[in-house]
């Protein structure tokens, strides 16, 4: 009976411990499963932080098949059209889509992002939509706003419905941002904030327009011009032109045609960078690719009945086409990039200096690099005005200085008059320089109309000032990341 009783104890041990040691097993299985699925699912979202950073770096960042290993295993992208691929459509418009994974539609200035994560058996996969950080609601400066200019409108692009415009300053200035008894100022309902004081005398409250103070700062990306200019001069000529530096004239030649001349030299027309082309019947000069000038640059246009068309134009191929952008590679303060005549179309200008222009200027950027003006030093805008031809700034995108971004009506006296600029060559009609100053000079607030619809200003540290001859104070804005993650969503 003893050795009955001990052999069953010793079966009944014995199950026991077959039954603890499968479930230890077991658990030590799941365990590391759990692990392993875990661990692959940060390799994928490593891969989402991997693609920011390298379309940071190169915007059209679309390897066919990109592996990269982690600390505990790798993740993997692919643009090919395979079983799990992603799509890269940053640089086309917003209307524009490709077909994505599972046949959705991968809309112009997004990436349809992929990224499968492998570790020991486990796979996770992460599905996300990147876009460039905009900040379409609102025109923001880090700097004071001073405005005395007759009417200043601020309205939205961004949708036909609603035309309410917003207005933001970091400055924590008692007067971020102000206005004078003359000036009119209408946002149709929309904002006008600043971290410091609003004091705007006269603005359209009946529209429901909201002064509001001590407001909280309002992110303002960080972008490094510099780098973006530097790197169109590495790329091949098929993808940015290349062009010298100095002073370019647009006149007739004497066929009656509109050609492309070098200062100092203008009995013998040039031929215009690849991309660029001149109209000889209306001396329209349009940019359709990107063309990079490996010094300052200026451009000069006559104005008279003779030249009333001329401008340069910023125009993309074809309409799946990026937009073009002039980049400058110049050292000047002030006139890295002087154009003395209209500008106008849909791209980007960028330079590594400071920027002037003289007339009106209306441009419409893009995603890549976001801007329409986008300058290391100062911008000066000086807006003359005809009999025949209104005051008129409009730019839809961003415009960014990391100077200060000056907007005024040209005195006559002001050297930069375009009477008097370039040794007179151009000879402008006093029309043109004088008749907006005289009515600013009258003091009727209506007679010039300051129009600024944009869906973003972005202009810092310097800040922007408008007719005012103080620089503003700076207000330091921290780094911030100039990507977001529009959607996401786990694959499996």
């Amino acid at each position: 009976m003893a050795l009955i009783t001990i052999l069953m104890m010793l079966i009944i041990i014995v199950m026991l411990t077959v039954t603890l040691v499968s479930l230890n097993s077991n658990n030590l299985m799941y365990s590391l499963n759990y692990y392993n699925r875990v661990s692959a699912l940060i390799a994928a979202e490593s891969g989402v932080s991997y693609t920011i950073y390298a379309l940071q770096l190169d915007p059209n960042w679309s390897p066919d098949n990109f592996e990269h290993k982690t600390d505990t295993g790798k993740f993997t992208i692919n643009f090919k059209p395979v079983d799990y691929f992603s799509v890269n459509n940053l640089l086309r418009s917003g209307d524009l889509y490709e077909a994505g994974y599972g046949k959705e539609k991968v809309y112009g200035n997004t990436v349809d992002l992929i990224v499968s994560g492998y570790v020991g058996n486990a796979v996770k996969r992460v599905r996300v939509t990147l876009g460039r950080q905009t900040i379409s609601d609102a025109a923001r400066i880090t700097g004071k706003a001073d405005i005395d200019v007759g009417i200043f409108d601020i309205s939205s692009v961004s949708s036909s419905d609603d035309k309410g415009g917003y207005f933001h300053s970091n400055s924590d200035d008692i007067n971020a941002i102000t206005s004078d008894n003359s000036s009119q100022v209408n946002a149709y309902g929309g904002t006008i904030s600043a971290v410091g004081k609003v004091n705007i005398a006269t603005y359209d409250v009946s529209n429901g327009t909201v002064l509001k103070n001590n407001a909280q700062p309002k992110i303002i990306p960080k972008i490094d011009i510099k780098s973006i200019v530097n790197q169109a001069a590495l790329k091949s000529d098929s993808d940015v032109s290349k062009m010298g530096g100095g002073i370019y004239i647009i006149q007739k030649d004497t066929d009656g045609k509109y050609k492309l001349f070098k200062m100092y030299d203008l009995n013998t027309s040039i031929s215009p960078p690849d991309g660029a082309d001149i109209d000889s019947s209306t001396g329209v000069l349009t940019f359709n690719k990107d063309v990079y000038f490996n010094s300052d640059v200026i451009f000069g246009f006559k104005r008279d009945s003779d030249y009333g068309n001329a401008k340069i134009k910023l125009e993309p191929a074809a309409a799946d086409k990026p937009y073009p952008k002039l980049y400058v590679n110049g050292t000047s303060q002030d006139k890295s990039f002087w154009v003395i005549g209209k500008v106008e179309g849909n791209g980007s200008i960028i330079t590594s200096g400071g920027s002037e222009f003289i007339m009106e200027t209306s441009i419409t950027g893009q995603s890549d690099p976001g801007v329409a003006l986008l300058s290391e030093k100062d911008i000066d805008i000086k807006l003359p005005a005809s009999r025949i031809s209104s005051i008129n700034l409009s730019l839809r995108g961003a415009v960014l200085s990391h100077g200060d971004m000056n907007v005024s009506v040209m005195d006559p006296n002001d050297q930069d008059n375009p009477r008097n600029a370039l040794g007179g060559i151009l000879g402008w009609d006093d029309n043109w320089v004088e008749q907006s100053f005289n009515n600013i000079q009258s003091g009727d607030p209506q007679s010039t109309a300051w129009r600024f619809p944009m869906e973003t200003i972005l202009i810092g540290p310097g800040g922007v000032k408008f007719d005012d001859p103080n620089p503003p104070p700076r207000f330091k804005q921290g780094n911030m990341d100039f990507w977001r993650i529009i959607r996401s969503m786990a694959c499996r």
